[in-house]
């Protein structure tokens, strides 16, 4: 079976949004997700930029250089965690919750061709 990786964005108002990827993360996938995402929070609220802040670790693909120029552009406010934080990060009880339970109890076989 192929590699899954998920991305995934917590609201301090308890909204999750996630991404699962067939094989691994990079800048791109990222990207895409941040994308997608501007649109729905574009969506729900034009001024979100004024009282968000997206936080992210230091994985490479959160500070490629094509990334930070079109969050630049974007004008979408980041602050990172610093080195080695990670389990700070408030995403990391979304990845414990689905580390510690069966997410699929009935055992469904799902095809991704």
């Amino acid at each position: 079976m192929a590699q899954v990786s998920l991305i995934v964005g917590v609201a301090s108002n308890g909204g999750v949004f996630y991404s699962a990827n067939r094989g691994s993360n990079t800048g791109r996938t990222i990207l895409l997700f941040m994308l997608k995402l501007i649109k729905v929070l574009n969506r729900q609220d034009r001024d979100w930029r004024k009282k968000t802040v997206i936080l992210m670790d230091n994985a490479p693909y959160h500070k490629g250089f094509a990334f930070a120029e079109q969050m630049k552009l974007l004008n979408v406010p980041i602050a990172y965690l610093g080195p080695y934080q990670f389990r700070m990060a408030p995403v990391e009880m979304s990845f414990s919750f689905i580390k510690k339970h069966d997410l699929n109890p009935q055992q469904v076989k799902v095809s991704t061709e």
